[in-house]
């Protein structure tokens, strides 16, 4: 889909604004095949790591522009306090930057500061870039589009920001609160649990905050009850992931199936261990 002067139309952009949900899918495949996949899957948004992942800007930026060439946005999380490489991210093409580890708005303020352009904030202008279609887009859609399109995604995966939820959100400039079920649970020493009661304190609150500043909000799914209370709170970006662990289950799933036929005729697994080590 295009938008002024030809600009992608972001997905997450349109379906926020109409109240629709969004899937998002995490992946940590480093190849320009796997934004197809995702597409072909119905997918909205495809969710890429640099926070945790060794992939290269260069990668990355393929990714992205895979991404967009099947039309479902992509959504980068950088590192807490890489403001540099979220622009370079956005500049590459990217619909979103994912910031984590977010515990004050004075921490997320330096990140729409560097993120958005002016009046919003202060990000520097390169026109040659992806995001401005190598200079055929004009200074003022760029402009617009940046700010109102590409959504800035914040995380909610610590205590301190869970407990200034609603000054975070107050900081204009930012698009989603996302919980963090992970980080939150290991910080707290609790488990990582749908029904948790740290879990649920944080999604209402995260709610609330969201509904009074006028944002979105969202977080991995665990489970479809889980999936179904966050849509009846107001959650609208769900995701899902990854794709290795997806793999990884789904080979599996259909080796054990062939493993049971198989049993009758010596089994798949039979003499494996004899040849751990063994090179022929």
């Amino acid at each position: 889909m295009a938008s002024m002067a030809g600009l992608r139309h972001s997905l997450i952009h349109h379906r926020l604004a109409k109240n629709l949900p969004i899937y998002c899918f995490k992946s940590n495949i480093p190849h320009p095949m796997v934004p197809e996949l995702l597409a072909l899957a119905g997918a909205h948004c495809l969710w890429l790591d640099m926070e945790h992942l060794s992939t290269t800007t260069e990668t990355m930026a393929e990714l992205i522009r895979a991404a967009s060439g099947v039309d479902i946005d992509a959504v980068v999380r950088v590192q807490n306090g890489d403001y540099n490489m979220a622009a370079k991210m956005l500049d590459s093409g990217a619909n979103g930057i994912m910031y984590p580890q977010v515990r004050d708005p004075e921490d997320v303020a330096r990140l729409v500061r560097h993120t958005r352009y002016a009046p919003v904030g202060q990000r520097g202008a390169d026109f040659g870039t992806a995001a401005a279609l190598y200079g055929q887009a004009s200074h003022e859609d760029v402009f617009a589009y940046q700010n109102e399109q590409v959504k800035l995604v914040v995380q909610i995966e610590t205590p301190e920001s869970v407990d200034r939820v609603d000054e975070i959100a107050s900081v204009p400039g930012i698009s989603v609160l996302f919980i963090g079920p992970g980080d939150l649970s290991i910080t707290m020493g609790k488990p990582i649990s749908s029904d948790a009661a740290h879990i649920c304190h944080a999604m209402e609150r995260t709610a609330e905050a969201s509904e009074k500043y006028g944002l979105d909000w969202g977080m991995p799914v665990l489970n479809p009850e889980h999936a179904k209370r966050m849509l009846s709170m107001g959650g609208r970006f769900l995701a899902q992931g990854g794709d290795a662990g997806v793999l990884i289950k789904s080979v599996r799933g259909m080796r054990d199936e062939i493993a049971k036929i198989a049993e009758a005729y010596g089994g798949i697994d039979c003499g494996r261990d004899d040849l751990v080590g063994v090179v022929h």
